[in-house]
C-alpha cells in the first residue's frame, strides 16, 4: 500500500512540476512573441481540438495496451511540444506545439489515476481512495507551487524560453520513471480492435443516463475555467501592470490556494460526502469569479482569485474520485476520457469567447459569465446526486 501511493505520489510531483512550469511562461512565451489575445485564443483553441479529438481514442488505448505505458508515450510528447515552444516565433510554431503538447496530455488524462484505483481495490482498500489521490494531488500541488516560485521566477527573469526547456526536460524524466522507476504491471497491455473499441464505448457514454449528466455539468464547469485561464495571466501583467517575473508568484499562489481545496476534500469527503463537496465546490467557484468582476482594488481581485482556485480544488477532487463509483472499473480510462473530450470541445467556446470578450469589452466581463455559466453546472449536478441517491435507494430495497 505504501509503495503503491509513493509510486503515484512520484508520478503526481513531476506531471505536476512540468505542468506549472509550463503554465507559467506558455501563454507569456506567445504574448512575447507579437501574439494578442485573439491570436493566442485561436492557438489554444486548435490544441483544444487536438486534445479533444485524440483523448477517448487516447483513454480507450490505455484501457488495453496498459495505462502506464500510454503516460509514459505521453509525457515524451508533452515533452517535445515544450521544446517546440521555447524555439517557435511565430503563430504556425505554436500551433505545432501546441499539437505536440496536447496529444501528449491527452494520452496522459486519466491514465496513473484510473492504474492506482484498480491497484487499491485489489488491495482491499478502495474505501481509501480519496484520501490518497488528495494527499498526492495535494503534495504535487505544493511541489508545483514551489516550482513554479523558485524555478519558474528566476529563469522567466533569463526569458521564457529557459522555462519552457526546463519543463521539456522533466517530462523526458517522467517517461523514464513511469516506465523504470515504478511498479509497471498493468491490466492487459495488448491492443484489441481500437476503432471498434472507440465506438462501442462512445454508443455505451451517450446512451448512459448518468454518463450524459456528468457530461453537462463538467462542460459547464470547463468553459467558465477556460476563459480564466486565457485572462487572468493577461490582467495581471497588462491591467495590475505586474512584471512578467512575478506571474510564477500569482501561479505558486493560485496552486497553493488548490491544494488547500484538494486536502479539504479529501478530510471532508467522508463526513460530507463527495457530491455534497463538488456542490459546494461549484458554488466557491462562481464566487470568486464573481468577486474578481467586481474588484475595485487589486487586493480584491486577489481574494477572488484564491476563493476560486479553493473551489475548483473543492470540486475536482470529490468530483472525480465520486466518478470512479459511477463507471465500470474495466472502462475507467475509456469513460473518463470521454468527460476529458466533451471538456475540451466546450472549453473552445469559453477560450474564443473570452478572447472576444476581452478584445472587445475587457477582462471583467468574462469573469461575469464565467460566473452564470458556472453556476449553471449547478443544475445537472444537484441532478445527478438525486440520480444517484434514488438508485442506491432501490438497490437496498431490493437486496
Amino acid at each position: 500500500m505504501r509503495r503503491l501511493a509513493l509510486s503515484f505520489g512520484l508520478f503526481s510531483v513531476l506531471i505536476s512540476v512540468v505542468d506549472k512550469l509550463f503554465g507559467t511562461g506558455y501563454i507569456l512565451r506567445m504574448n512575447e512573441q507579437g501574439l494578442g489575445p485573439a491570436e493566442i485564443a485561436f492557438v489554444l483553441t486548435f490544441g483544444s481540438v487536438v486534445l479533444a479529438v485524440v483523448d477517448f481514442p487516447a483513454g480507450n488505448l490505455a484501457d488495453q495496451w496498459g495505462r502506464k505505458r500510454t503516460a509514459a508515450a505521453g509525457s515524451v510528447l508533452v515533452g517535445s511540444g515544450m521544446l517546440m515552444y521555447g524555439f517557435a516565433t511565430d503563430s504556425p510554431g505554436f500551433i505545432v506545439a501546441m499539437t505536440l503538447w496536447a496529444a501528449g496530455m491527452a494520452l496522459i488524462t486519466g491514465a496513473p489515476t484510473a492504474w492506482l484505483v484498480d491497484r487499491l481495490e485489489s488491495a482491499g482498500a478502495g474505501d481509501r481512495r480519496t484520501t490518497v489521490l488528495s494527499r498526492a494531488a495535494t503534495i504535487s500541488m505544493v511541489a508545483g507551487a514551489l516550482a513554479a516560485l523558485l524555478v519558474g521566477v528566476p529563469l522567466l527573469s533569463q526569458g521564457t524560453h529557459f522555462v519552457l526547456f526546463t519543463a521539456a526536460a522533466l517530462a523526458f524524466v517522467t517517461a523514464v520513471v513511469l516506465l523504470m522507476g515504478t511498479d509497471n504491471r498493468d491490466p492487459q497491455g495488448r491492443i484489441a480492435n481500437l476503432p471498434a473499441t472507440v465506438w462501442t464505448n462512445a454508443r455505451l457514454v451517450v446512451r448512459d443516463p448518468t454518463m450524459r449528466l456528468v457530461m453537462y455539468k463538467s462542460a459547464l464547469v470547463h468553459i467558465g475555467f477556460t476563459s480564466f485561464l486565457l485572462s487572468y495571466q493577461l490582467f495581471a501583467t497588462q491591467e495590475l501592470g505586474l512584471p512578467q517575473s512575478s506571474i510564477g508568484v500569482v501561479l505558486a499562489g493560485s496552486i497553493a490556494a488548490m491544494a488547500l481545496g484538494t486536502w479539504l476534500a479529501g478530510l471532508l469527503s467522508r463526513r460530507w460526502g463527495l457530491a455534497a463537496l463538488s456542490v459546494a465546490g461549484v458554488l466557491t467557484c462562481a464566487a470568486g469569479y464573481l468577486t474578481m468582476s467586481l474588484a475595485p482594488h487589486w487586493s480584491l481581485w486577489a481574494a477572488g482569485l484564491v476563493c476560486y482556485e479553493i473551489g475548483l480544488g473543492l470540486d475536482l477532487m470529490a468530483f472525480s474520485s465520486w466518478l470512479h463509483d459511477l463507471v465500470p472499473a474495466e472502462k475507467r480510462t475509456s469513460w473518463t476520457s470521454a468527460r476529458s473530450s466533451i471538456q475540451t470541445l466546450v472549453g473552445i467556446v469559453g477560450t474564443l469567447g473570452a478572447g472576444g470578450l476581452i478584445s472587445v469589452f475587457g477582462f471583467r466581463e468574462v469573469w461575469l459569465a464565467a460566473t452564470a455559466i458556472t453556476a449553471l453546472a449547478l443544475l445537472p449536478l444537484l441532478a445527478l446526486r438525486r440520480r444517484v441517491a434514488v438508485s442506491a435507494q432501490l438497490e437496498g430495497s431490493l437486496s
